[in-house]
């Protein structure tokens, strides 16, 4: 068990890990319709316009394919504490 599945579990949430190869918002969005997923709940870098054009988003991608709800968490740079797009 991976330490997010720990952290579910304890809250009596069913999680799945899983590795994957291939472009990541395709390969997400693919193994969440497989598991029948009801969210997925991923992290973002929270870089600028700039940055997510030259090595593109994952999150982005996601948020734009997935056939469930997405929780996007970015790290806030002055608090340290993590926002919810």
């Amino acid at each position: 068990m991976g330490c997010a599945d720990v952290a579910a579990y304890g809250a009596g949430v069913t999680a799945t890990s899983s590795t994957r190869r291939g472009f990541p918002p395709t390969e997400i969005c693919a193994a969440a319709e497989e598991l029948d997923a009801k969210l997925i709940v991923m992290g973002a870098h929270g870089w600028g316009a700039l940055k997510r054009f030259i090595f593109g988003s994952v999150s982005n991608g996601v948020l734009h394919n997935a056939s469930c709800s997405v929780l996007v968490v970015r790290m806030e740079a002055d608090e340290g504490e993590p926002v919810a797009e």
